[in-house]
């Protein structure tokens, strides 16, 4: 159901984005899987005990074509999504709580940012033992597809750490194992730490053209990395603050990167007229030789079809 509904939002935001009128309504894809964590056996009450945790919920909103996605707002197919508070958790359930926190570097980056994922870290709480089941999927490829641009929020990370907690204490000497998506049924003590970062939403937009002030906010907020901010958003700190001339010198550094070598053959040029749009950055125009999806300057992507990407610069 998580992959269909994926596939489906993207198909009709991608509708949205070629509309000047309605583009503002289209979003990337939020929250893209709900991440398994179940646990079983008997609590400190000699009472059996079945635990599906719901925190998964608080994956990272896709950014919409007007503004930054919610952190940890969740999927879309939950209207109203919500989780118990950590003390309610640990409440009902023999849990104990390391963490549960905003993920840093986990929305997708854009013009506009994608939410941030939560994450948690937790053990055992007032039992020796119990049974684990975890299992997800995006934990290989993301599922929370970014726009016009963006990139697509994080994936999801699981990891176990066998003899990482003691009395409530995290220890230097556990043994720190990353899992993949399916790694199952576990055996899990009150020594042991279990931690997942779920996805955060897509971004909308290129990363390059995002504010420099929202990007400097971004990084005193902790939300994203100043490594990140300098390497995918182009935007450089200094003593932080954002160094506006390094920032700027950064930004066109990647962008000739990116294209390599400059085009300037007019043939490779449409100065057609303008007929529609498949996005903000991509139209359609039509001169004698056709009709062709171009670029922001005319550049001629693709004729007579809409398979763009076969003429655009692959960077790998």
């Amino acid at each position: 159901i998580w992959v269909v509904s994926n596939a489906t939002m993207l198909a009709l935001n991608k509708l949205l984005a070629t509309s000047p009128k309605y583009r503002c309504r289209a979003q990337t894809i939020s929250d893209g899987c709900m991440a398994t964590f179940n646990l079983g056996g008997i609590n400190q009450f000699g009472e059996p005990f079945g635990l599906h945790l719901m925190d998964p919920l608080a994956g990272g909103c896709g950014a919409w074509a007007s503004k930054d996605g919610i952190n940890a707002g969740g999927p879309i197919t939950s209207p109203v999504p919500a989780i118990a508070d950590v003390e309610r958790n640990e409440q009902v359930s023999p849990l104990f709580y390391l963490h549960r926190r905003l993920a840093p570097d986990t929305g997708g980056a854009g013009r506009y940012r994608g939410g941030l994922s939560a994450e948690v870290a937790l053990t055992l709480g007032g039992i020796e033992r119990a049974e684990a089941l975890v299992m997800t999927h995006g934990a290989e490829v993301p599922n929370t597809m970014g726009l016009a641009g963006g990139w697509p929020g994080s994936t999801v990370r699981q990891s176990f750490g066998r003899g990482a907690i003691k009395d409530g204490r995290p220890q230097a000497s556990g043994k720190w194992e990353m899992f993949g998506p399916k790694p199952g049924l576990i055996d899990m003590t009150n020594r042991d730490v279990f931690a997942v970062t779920w996805q955060g939403g897509g971004g909308w937009g290129d990363p390059l053209e995002r504010e420099l002030e929202a990007a400097g906010r971004d990084v005193a907020a902790g939300w994203v990395s100043p490594e990140a901010a300098k390497e995918i958003y182009g935007v450089v700190m200094n003593s932080g603050k954002v160094d506006i001339e390094a920032s700027d010198e950064r930004r066109r550094t990647i962008r000739k990167k990116r294209v390599g070598r400059f085009a300037t053959d007019p043939a490779k040029f449409c100065r057609g007229k303008t007929l529609g749009s498949l996005s903000e950055s991509l139209f359609i125009a039509r001169d004698a030789r056709g009709m062709h999806v171009v670029t922001r300057a005319g550049y001629i992507l693709s004729t007579n079809h809409t398979r763009w990407r076969a003429g655009a610069v692959a960077v790998t």
